[in-house]
């Protein structure tokens, strides 16, 4: 495993290239993004944006042309709404237009850029008590690059926290409220560059902030307001503004003379370690006053002072998982005795802690230790596919393993067209709630290998359906990169002719599936 920032500006391109680095969005397995960004990045490798744009006549006669640009255009970027909450809060994940993408890494990797930044994340980190564990980091070859940053969390955030506790009596716990949608991207040349350097030199082509700020409201329709989400690249962009925070925080601690602390940050996720309460609302004060100056803000709702270290160095929903359920339940013995009592027992669960991560994991291990193993079962098929559902309504984080359940269920079904008709009302209950498009993506996964005809409203499904034929709007795209990008597929037509009925581990686990709760059960045993 490697932080990207141990990588020369060669590996890190390559590494930004990579199409899970594109997209870290929870796709079926068909989504492959490898070879689009390979060949556009071929494509615009000694370009600048005005060169990938279409040039129009001026206008009123006037000689000569103008050039395009994607800010003139909404659906430059293909924005993905999924449900947060199974009710009216959603979080827009984004597919960038792939030229702006490589050119952003274009950018980013060239030589002195890349070496430019690695020495401000230096100076970002020069204080050992504000720890950044959320850099993003390159895989071994035993996991991916998804699983190394979510062990990440666990080693650096909760494993840590909990050590932690044998020298300080106190954690303040918060996040910041809607951090990409928040982020201002004229702070980016802040951070790169300091406040007063970036504002003496606000047009000036040769700030490297000027130039990612200026991409990234290409992608935006123009909006300073918000950066794209849903890829590895704007985790790391974010990670240049929070750790410039950090440093400006430092500083001010520094003033105010506290000395006795320590602050681990996973990103927008903070924990604050103290002795002093006193202090402690001190350090969270300013923390608070210089996220403002960036124009981001602590999420009061979630923001809490702790003087049980251990208990909140995990999640809630973790802690009751390991506090209210026997060893011998965790270990999968016969506590359960039917698909149903367990599916209930997650249910119940889900309703303490709405969409945690615990979900997954216990479903994971559920469909590997026992509905795989079906081949005949006298429970009601429709009852366990309606508890699932009811599951992934109101959790859309487990649509992924929520829809393998039901994938392998409806293989029991007396017959295909069964099958079918609990498809066709899957997808009517959903049609009830707001911004369902990747739980649409799912439904199709499974969808597909029994041929039904599901009519899907989401771009990126009807794309798969072959109903259109393109998610970006490249209108400003100069001619000869619109057709090759046009030339360009993302959806594999071949795995999609071998799909099997019922999901294979494979496709929804980022970890082995074995390893889905062994860190929990060894903390608990």
């Amino acid at each position: 495993m490697k932080n990207i920032l141990e990588l020369n500006n060669n590996e890190a391109k390559a590494f930004f290239c990579k199409g899970v680095s594109y997209s870290n969005i929870d796709f079926p397995h068909y989504f492959d993004f490898d070879k689009i960004i390979t060949e556009i990045y071929k494509e615009v490798s000694r370009k600048k944006i005005d060169d990938c744009c279409r040039q129009t006549p001026k206008a009123n006669g006037k000689r000569g042309t103008l050039s395009d640009t994607p800010s003139n255009y909404e659906k430059v970027c293909y924005q993905l709404l999924t449900n947060k909450d199974g009710k009216y809060s959603w979080r827009p994940l984004q597919l960038i237009h792939p030229v702006l993408y490589c050119l952003l890494v274009k950018e980013i990797t060239e030589l002195n850029n890349w070496n430019f930044i690695k020495g401000r994340f230096l100076e970002f980190s020069t204080n050992k008590k504000i720890e950044c564990l959320s850099i993003p980091k390159e895989a071994t070859i035993q996991k991916t690059d998804k699983a190394e940053n979510i062990m990440s969390w666990w080693n650096g955030m909760e494993q840590q926290s909990i050590k932690l506790s044998l020298k300080y009596d106190y954690v303040l716990i918060s996040d910041i409220t809607d951090c990409y949608g928040a982020i201002y991207t004229h702070s980016i040349p802040w951070a790169l560059h300091t406040i007063p350097v970036a504002k003496q030199n606000r047009a000036a082509d040769s700030l490297l902030g000027n130039k990612i700020d200026l991409l990234i409201r290409e992608m935006r329709y123009g909006q300073t307001n918000g950066i794209p989400q849903g890829s590895v690249l704007m985790d790391f962009i974010a990670e240049m503004i929070l750790g410039y925070v950090d440093k400006e925080l430092s500083s001010k601690l520094e003033i105010k003379d506290i000395k006795e602390y320590k602050i681990l940050r996973y990103r927008d996720d903070y924990r604050i370690f103290s002795n002093n309460m006193y202090e402690l609302e001190i350090i969270a004060k300013l923390l608070t006053e210089t996220l403002s100056e960036v124009g981001l803000k602590l999420n009061s709702n979630k923001t809490h002072l702790s003087a049980d270290v251990i208990k909140d160095s995990l999640k809630p929903d973790k802690f009751y998982y390991i506090s209210n359920t026997p060893i011998y339940a965790r270990n999968r013995h016969s506590l359960f005795s039917t698909v149903q009592h367990e599916l209930l027992f997650i249910h119940d669960i889900s309703t303490k802690y709405p969409n945690s991560g615990i979900l997954s994991k216990l479903l994971t291990t559920t469909y590997k230790n026992r509905v795989l193993k079906i081949t005949k079962t006298k429970e009601d098929i429709n009852v366990l596919i309606s508890i699932v559902v009811d599951l992934i309504y109101k959790n859309p984080r487990i649509y992924s393993i929520g829809f393998a359940i039901i994938s392998k269920l409806m293989t029991l079904m007396e017959n295909q067209d069964s099958a079918k008709i609990s498809l066709t009302d899957i997808l009517e209950k959903f049609r009830k709630t707001p911004n369902t498009g990747h739980m649409q993506i799912w439904l199709q996964r499974i969808a597909i290998p029994i041929n039904s005809e599901l009519a899907f409203s989401e771009p990126i499904c009807k794309l798969v359906a072959g109903d259109i034929s393109d998610l970006w709007d490249s209108t400003w795209l100069h001619p000869k990169l619109k057709t090759k990008l046009s030339s360009l597929d993302f959806i594999l037509k071949e795995k999609m002719i071998e799909l099997s009925p019922v999901l294979d581990l494979s496709e929804i686990s980022v970890f082995e599936y074995e390893d889905s709760l062994k860190s929990i059960e060894d903390n608990a045993n």
